[in-house]
């Protein structure tokens, strides 16, 4: 074996309960680290049932195996070779890490072969490792064997009995039909032990199956087969009968068993394949971060009958208190402390763990690519234990929710980052398009002053200047609050104070707000009759109608017309600016009402707020705003409000 940066390998380690594993797993970690290739740790449930020390140990190898950097993996196969198989065509593996295969003949009988051996002829591209693991002193052997019988016996001993019950109630049942009611012949008996073990392998595993098998034989040959009370059998056609019957009721009730087995396991892939893409979509196709932790705590609930909870941390780099109150579960004093320390320590804690196991919850650390942004917690309502594969399934589910509330994090970065850029840019950009708005007036008001402090007694003097600062102090007054208006409409602080109106009280104030700005341009309204009253902000859209005309006067020829035109149907109000000026080019229809935004910034004049406000003070009546050019030339500027329904009638003109 070489050292060196292998692009192309990729090495994978069996996981189990065996008393070795986790050498193997550390062997592979090396093996991975010398040739500077990625390996994966894989667990292939059977369905064969495991004591809780054999789930414990292989919990434990796989923790292991993750802490030291593997990719873990866990799936679901009836045969062991088939399913490492399957997955190393499906992820390229090139190189499977076994070790010393320690069963004995029978159970290798039993279990199809010698695992190698088989995975090399399914795979033969695929290069093996078999890794030798540390002989045993005697006394370890012995202890290793003690417990593994002892743990057997705490499984099987139950199943065992059962089944023996269930052979000798059927041949209770049988001596009935024979001995008593004499209603079927020995030989015919046979045919119902033999139903019977075929039924046997639906409802219990290959030893207990077996054993089925034998007690039939032989409560058969010693209550139903001449002679009776013996084990002697006198015709040979009864021996070649009793060993056919052997034979083919095992090797039925294995595949009736074997056939079982797999169909749970199917079963159970289905559910977990299916919870999987559920809860997945759920985190791939969300776009509110609430919604998605309510969704995946909820489903993960619904699917292991449980109570599930997500923490998250806040921006002191401090875990967050889960929902629901300090007096809920998760939020109480001991359970609050296991879940700090997963967070802290980035590993699983909790119940069905070798850490602070006396909790009431299972807690998984949310581990995104360099920090850990939550914790997950489990508290079940009737269950035991969580299965191997069925712990793996939350650990993954949780990567990956964990992977979308980084993503969550960085995009809040980036966005607020962003905000501080355009913060900076929109202030640069207030200066350059205020500074002429708010210099121009201020010269005048300063050189005013100035002139009427040098001649305070000369009265002709301050009545020709005072017009002027009048006028001046107007249109900085204007600029400020444009900028003022932005602000709160930014901020949400300016809010509608509707009430019905007359649209001509409207038409009339903004005209004498912008009398002084209109020069030689001629301002002319053209009002639809029988116009009704229109529930608005009134001031508001006093300012906007004031927008609307100060741009056209700043794009209208000397002598020009700016005609301001209203109309109405039954479910909404318009009104509409014309001016005779050379109009708005195509590509600036989209972003005529952005903030600061000015067709032409060469020229003085215009904040370029005024259209802006505009809109929104629109959007806040739940109008439209737009701006086109007209067909003899000039630009028009239109917004439509919906109408209010049943308006009071019009007062009578005194």
């Amino acid at each position: 074996m070489e050292a060196g940066n292998n692009e192309n390998e990729k090495l994978l380690v069996t996981v189990g309960h065996g008393p070795h594993s986790d050498e193997l797993i550390r062997e592979c970690k090396q093996m991975a680290t010398l040739m500077q290739s990625p390996w994966i740790a894989l667990h292939v449930d059977t369905g064969r049932e495991l004591s809780k020390e054999d789930k414990r140990t292989i919990k434990r190898n796989l923790d292991l195996a993750r802490e030291l950097g593997a990719e873990v993996h866990a799936i679901s196969d009836g045969d062991l070779a088939s399913g490492i198989n399957r997955f190393c065509r499906n992820f390229q593996i090139t190189s499977v890490l076994f070790g010393q295969p320690l069963y004995g003949h029978l159970r290798l009988f039993f279990s199809g072969g010698n695992i190698v051996e088989r995975f090399s002829k399914l795979n033969p591209s695929v290069k093996i490792y078999i890794i030798g693991q540390k002989i045993k002193t005697k006394v370890e052997q012995k202890r290793t064997i003690d417990s593994q019988v002892e743990e057997n016996k705490k499984i099987g001993l139950r199943s065992y009995l059962i089944a023996s019950f269930y052979i000798i109630s059927i041949g209770t049942l049988n001596a009935v039909l024979f001995h008593v009611l004499h209603l079927l012949p020995y030989r015919s008996i046979g045919l119902i032990f033999l139903l019977a073990v075929s039924m046997a392998g639906r409802y219990f595993s290959i030893g207990p199956t077996i054993l089925v098998s034998l007690l039939s034989l032989q409560i058969w040959n010693v209550f139903f087969i001449p002679p009776i009370f013996t084990f002697h059998m006198d015709d040979p056609e009864d021996i070649f009968l009793s060993l056919s019957f052997f034979f083919v009721a095992t090797i039925s009730g294995l595949m009736t068993s074997l056939s079982r087995r797999n169909q749970k396991l199917l079963y159970r892939q289905k559910e977990m394949t299916s919870a999987l893409y559920k809860i997945s979509l759920n985190i791939v196709q969300g776009t509110e971060r609430g919604s998605v932790l309510s969704g995946f705590t909820k489903d993960l609930s619904n699917y292991f009958k449980g109570q599930c909870a997500v923490a998250l941390k806040n921006s002191d780099n401090v875990l967050a208190h889960f929902p629901r109150g300090e007096d809920w579960l998760f939020n109480r004093s001991k359970e609050w402390e296991v879940a700090t320390w997963c967070f802290v320590n980035g590993r699983i804690a909790g119940r069905w763990t070798d850490t602070l196991n006396r909790a009431n919850g299972f807690y998984v650390p949310l581990k995104a690519i360099d920090e850990v942004v939550g914790v997950f917690a489990y508290s079940p309502k009737d269950r035991d234990d969580l299965s191997v594969n069925e712990r793996e399934m939350v650990i993954t589910l949780c990567s990956q929710l964990a992977m979308y509330l980084q993503r969550e994090m960085y995009q809040e970065k980036a966005s607020e980052s962003e905000r501080l850029k355009t913060s900076e840019r929109i202030h640069q950009t207030l200066l350059n398009s205020v500074s002429h708005e708010i210099k121009t007036p201020l010269t005048a008001i300063m050189t005013t002053a100035e002139a009427m402090k040098s001649k305070p007694d000369d009265k002709v003097l301050k009545d020709l200047l005072i017009p002027s600062l009048v006028d001046a102090s107007k249109r900085l007054k204007r600029v400020v609050d444009n900028i003022l208006d932005m602000s709160r409409l930014e901020n949400g602080v300016l809010g509608l104070k509707s009430d019905w109106v007359d649209v001509n009280d409207v038409l009339e104030n903004a005209k004498n707000g912008i009398a002084d700005q209109l020069g030689q341009k001629q301002l002319v309204f053209v009002i639809q009759e029988e116009f009704p009253l229109i529930k608005i902000d009134a001031l508001l859209l006093e300012q906007v109608v004031m927008n609307l005309i100060l741009n056209a006067i700043q794009h209208s020829p000397d002598f020009g017309k700016i005609a301001v035109k209203v109309s109405f149907n039954q479910n909404q109000w318009s009104l509409r600016v014309e001016d005779e000026g050379s109009g708005i080019p195509n590509e600036s229809k989209e972003l005529i009402f952005s903030k600061f935004y000015r067709i032409h910034p060469e020229r003085r004049g215009g904040s370029g707020l005024g259209l802006s406000i505009a809109k929104s003070i629109i959007e806040l009546h739940a109008g439209q705003i737009i701006a086109k050019n007209n067909d003899q030339g000039g630009a028009c500027i239109e917004f439509v409000i919906p109408r209010a329904e049943n308006p009071p009638p019009m007062p009578e003109e005194n």
